[in-house]
């Protein structure tokens, strides 16, 4: 998945927080994911308007009806799949009871109903992986909340958004190199292989897990490499209509 920018606080015109109070963030850790439940701008929405999305949120969370010290999430995402952040890497959030200490991402909308766009789930997982999040959870897992929405927490888990359009082909050779290992398996040839990084792809490695893939020629090691080449795989030359 292609590296994307993080819009800072200052680009936004983030207001200075009240406080600020740092946390030791670690790989393996949970990220908590949000709907923020209200309108969200289009898919095609300027920085501009996005900008001032963000300042009304902020607005909302440092007034009386919540009182906090900032804005409570650590990133938002809009629909366009531009990520904003909001308090930050390695801050106390307020964003779900008793798991604050935890990276809190909020795709901005409602969805109870339907899911977010392709741009913005991508830019979820992208997150995800960029703060070694090993677990990712919706709101309701830690607190009493329909939050994020039926439609986006069953996506959660699934880092591969609808496609469509045909798979590329492999060729004869390229059939021949896949090669996937972890732990103690092995399948090697396509017709092994394939169900392990369509596996791979949509669940992910646990941090720390023993695991290589050789393809075309190239090996990675590592559950990172390997779940993000399983992923580069599947939705070039696996992914089906999901």
């Amino acid at each position: 998945m292609a590296r994307r920018e993080i819009i800072s606080r200052k680009a936004w015109g983030a207001k200075p927080p009240r406080n600020v109070v740092r946390t030791g963030w670690y790989g393996g850790m949970t990220g908590w994911v949000h709907h923020s439940e209200s309108p969200a701008p289009s898919q095609s929405a300027d920085r501009k308007t996005e900008y001032s999305v963000m300042q009304s949120i902020q607005s909302f969370h440092m007034g009386p009806s919540r009182g906090w010290s900032d804005i409570g999430y650590h990133y938002c995402i809009m629909p366009s799949g531009r990520v904003y952040e909001g308090r930050g890497y390695g801050v106390v959030g307020a964003h779900c009871p008793g798991h604050n200490t935890e990276p809190g991402i909020c795709i901005i909308g409602s969805y109870d109903n339907k899911v977010p766009s392709n741009e913005a789930l991508q830019s979820l997982h992208w997150l995800l992986d960029e703060l070694k999040c090993g677990n990712r959870k919706g709101h309701r897992d830690g607190f009493s909340t329909s939050c994020p929405g039926d439609a986006l927490y069953n996506r959660i888990k699934k880092p591969l958004p609808a496609y469509s359009g045909k798979s590329k082909a492999l060729t004869p050779a390229e059939k021949r190199d896949v090669r996937v290992e972890v732990m103690d398996r092995q399948w090697v040839g396509w017709d092994a292989a394939q169900g392990a990084i369509r596996w791979i792809a949509s669940n992910g490695l646990r941090s720390g897990t023993k695991a290589s893939i050789t393809w075309k020629g190239s090996t990675w090691s590592g559950a990172k490499n390997v779940t993000n080449v399983s992923k580069n795989i599947y939705s070039n030359f696996i992914q089906e209509e999901l």
